[in-house]
């Protein structure tokens, strides 16, 4: 907790971001939570995902783009990932972040490259999973995801945070809705303690009060589909005993985590036969991502450094 305000600042340094992404040494780095690069190699890693019995959602790394055409490339990236899962069949579908697709430009350009997505996707039998970003934009994520919604695409799902102290209205308001896909997370940003609970135990009391409320009697009937997403060893036994007692009333219900986080509990998932999505990034703007994860677990950190002085050690030393 006291390195991740200062990762989470690091992580919208433009200077820094643009240092970190011209050299070698970065990309290394950033290895251990990115597929790569380019998107024959995000489609390898999903393949091999596939394999070892995962699902994954692709997510084409890119935020805040500066001009419509940004965003349409970002766009029309992602419709060329959805041809790749139709054509190889892999069991994947596609997360995107709405700043990548012209948010910032205005919520109706926005709009209609999600909406364009979403219909892309349906056409192929696939789904979309639209992030939340930062405090600033989750009203604005929301109005998408429910002007979707009212425009029959359902295809759809969105993400909440259990750090927001707004997000149990925002589930009540959104069950309303019908049909509502979910997947819950702690929240991966930095907001003011006066919208966001601060203190780990009060995180995880919130994670585990609203995990709740999307897969009880009330959620079951309004057809809501949790996914939860988590690495906190102590919130995935819980959520295993909400699997177990849930999982015939909520047969959408699935649990995800990170490409390259805590591989441990991700084998233990699997081998108890539960439902694993792995979240998978790629793409070359990848530094405001790596620095999130850094800032999430001090873990993270320790395994960078050492990644990086095991590839620095002289050859005849290894």
């Amino acid at each position: 907790m006291v390195l991740r305000p200062l990762f989470l600042s690091l992580a919208n340094r433009r200077g820094l971001r643009d240092l970190a992404m011209k050299f070698e040494l970065g990309r290394t780095m950033s290895k251990r939570f990115v597929a790569g690069e380019e998107r024959a190699e995000a489609m390898a890693v999903v393949h091999q995902l596939n394999q070892q019995q995962m699902s994954s959602t692709l997510d084409y790394l890119g935020e805040n783009v500066e001009d419509s055409t940004q965003a349409q490339a970002i766009a029309d990236e992602y419709k060329r990932v959805l041809d790749d899962i139709h054509r190889t069949g892999l069991k994947c579908n596609i997360s995107i972040k709405l700043t990548a697709l012209g948010l910032d430009l205005g919520e109706d350009l926005c709009f209609r490259n999600v909406e364009a997505l979403c219909d892309h996707a349906a056409e192929r039998n696939n789904f979309v999973r639209i992030d939340m970003e930062g405090s600033d934009y989750t009203d604005a994520t929301l109005r998408i995801y429910e002007r979707l919604r009212a425009a029959n695409r359902h295809n759809t799902g969105v993400v909440l945070q259990a750090y927001l102290k707004r997000t149990a209205a925002d589930i009540r308001h959104l069950m309303e809705l019908g049909g509502l896909s979910v997947r819950l997370c702690k929240g991966a940003y930095k907001e003011a303690p006066e919208i966001a609970f601060q203190n780990m135990r009060e995180i995880r009391r919130n994670f585990r009060r609203l995990a709740s409320l999307l897969s009880d009697d009330t959620a079951a009937q309004c057809g809501v589909r949790l996914a939860v997403a988590t690495h906190d060893p102590s919130l995935l036994r819980w959520a295993w005993k909400l699997y177990q007692q849930r999982g015939e009333s909520n047969p959408g219900m699935e649990f995800q985590m990170l490409f390259g986080i805590r591989r441990d509990l991700q084998d233990k998932l699997i081998q108890s036969g539960c439902p694993l999505r792995i979240y998978t990034p790629y793409g070359e703007a990848w530094y405001p991502y790596f620095m999130r994860r850094l800032a999430e677990r001090p873990e993270n950190v320790a395994f960078v450094v050492r990644s990086l002085l095991n590839d620095l050690r002289p050859a005849r030393n290894r």
